[in-house]
């Protein structure tokens, strides 16, 4: 995550007043009307200006320097336990482990092959599985199945970011600054820790299911759906979303089997509903269209 009061030169206890006129002489520093044509002047010029739309405002300012202090946190505690290991490893003295721990190298290469067989066969009846799973999950299964190849298996996300201690709401904001900044991972393990505590909304299902698809984990962004969302009615709404977001993304595929997604959950819902209505109608567009 960049620094942006470092890209303006300025400390994090800086009040507004300090980073306005930082913010100041540094665009008429870099302003690309000044520096025309120069690549790095453009490049300059819009990390002031994503530093000036973070900055500028007292709230998002304070939730940034908690997301900064959570960082700098998380980084320092890394050093700490290289530090540690490393000095673990120099307390063992170097010895020869083939004359202290003779071995028989044949039992041991067979050995290492069954492993391997094993681990072979495993993988093969696990995919085997997963593939069974998405061929009987159709249409939401059809969209996982196109982007196997660039994304893991379902249940495989990155570990948790580390949750600062601050209100729901704050780290709802934080959630939300961070999808901002293009730091998706730390949205989705904010957003997620909110819905978890209790605190549901459908446009937070709808932000972490958008967010895993930033980052091109399919699967996960449709078991999000599932999981979170707690009617058909709801999961109506996100799985339209998710076809006009397809849509506008030019996925054509992807847009007309969430459309699909959304019509197989839609009979017997209330269509006097005027979202439900509104939702039911565009994926009926959105399928028909193709």
């Amino acid at each position: 995550m960049k620094d942006y009061f470092s890209i303006l030169g300025v400390p994090r206890y800086a009040n507004e007043e300090e980073i306005k006129e930082a913010y100041r002489k540094l665009a008429m520093r870099w302003h690309p009307d000044l520096n025309f044509g120069d690549e790095e002047s453009e490049k300059k010029m819009q990390d002031l200006n994503r530093a000036k739309e973070v900055l500028f405002d007292k709230e998002t300012r304070d939730d940034y320097k908690r997301l900064l202090d959570v960082q700098d946190r998380m980084t320092l505690d890394s050093i700490r336990d290289y530090k540690k290991k490393n000095k673990q490893e120099k307390q063992y003295k170097t010895v020869d482990i083939e004359k202290k721990y003779p071995f028989d190298r044949t039992k041991v290469i067979l050995s290492l092959i069954g492993i391997i067989a094993v681990i072979g066969a495993a993988l093969f009846f696990a995919l085997r599985a997963h593939q069974d799973r998405i061929e009987t999950s159709n249409p939401i299964g059809d969209i996982v199945k196109r982007h196997l190849t660039s994304e893991r298996p379902i249940g495989t996300v990155e570990p948790n970011q580390r949750i600062p201690n601050q209100s729901i709401d704050a780290i709802e904001r934080m959630a939300t600054l961070s999808a901002m900044l293009g730091d998706y991972k730390t949205a989705i393990s904010y957003w997620r820790f909110v819905l978890d505590s209790g605190k549901y909304h459908l446009s937070t299902v709808t932000n972490v299911a958008l967010a895993f698809i930033k980052i091109n984990n399919y699967a996960e962004a449709m078991a999000t759906v599932s999981q979170y969302a707690v009617t058909k009615h709801d999961q109506l709404i996100v799985y339209s979303l998710l076809g006009d977001y397809f849509k506008s993304s030019a996925q054509i595929f992807d847009a007309e089997d969430a459309y699909k997604a959304a019509l197989a959950v839609s009979p017997n819902l209330d269509s006097t509903d005027a979202a439900t209505e509104e939702a039911i109608l565009r994926a009926k567009a959105g399928v028909s269209s193709h």
